[in-house]
């Protein structure tokens, strides 16, 4: 019988070269410790935005949304939303979308129309929060709706 020695091979990642790894388990609790981080972050930031509103006076408001027309509008931070509007409504998006392409040479959407009446609805000295019901609403755009008509 020889005397044969086992030799061991050296690779360049030394004795162990599972090391380098680390379970599993680890990186999840990390990734999902990282997202609550960030969910919290994510809360605190609506949070801030709220009381933000809500501590700024009417005139403030008002004073905010006329200089911030249509931000972001361009960007991809976006959210959709479910809308709905009547035929008469659609009729008149389409109008204004084919004549502003007819004399301009290109397309204004409807969705940013939408966004500018509602951002001017924002924009009104109305508190909406106090609006309980479609009658009160009516009556609301009917003074604002008149109360521009003689301003003009």
């Amino acid at each position: 019988m020889s005397n044969k020695q086992t030799t061991i091979k050296k690779t360049g990642l030394g004795e162990s070269p599972l090391s380098l790894f680390t379970p599993t388990t680890v990186l999840t609790e990390e990734v999902e410790s990282a997202q609550r981080a960030k969910q919290t972050a994510q809360q605190m930031v609506v949070f801030e935005k709220s009381q933000e509103q809500s501590t700024n006076t009417l005139s403030n408001q008002r004073t905010t949304a006329k200089s911030a027309f249509l931000l972001g509008v361009e960007s991809n931070h976006k959210e959709s939303i479910g809308l709905q509007v009547t035929t008469e409504i659609n009729d008149w998006l389409d109008q204004v979308v084919k004549a502003g392409r007819r004399k301009h040479g290109k397309k204004l959407q409807k969705q940013v129309i939408i966004q500018a009446g509602v951002e001017l609805l924002r924009a009104m000295p109305v508190d909406w929060t106090d609006i309980v019901d479609l009658n009160e609403l009516r009556a609301t755009l009917e003074k604002l709706s008149t109360a521009v008509i003689e301003n003009t």
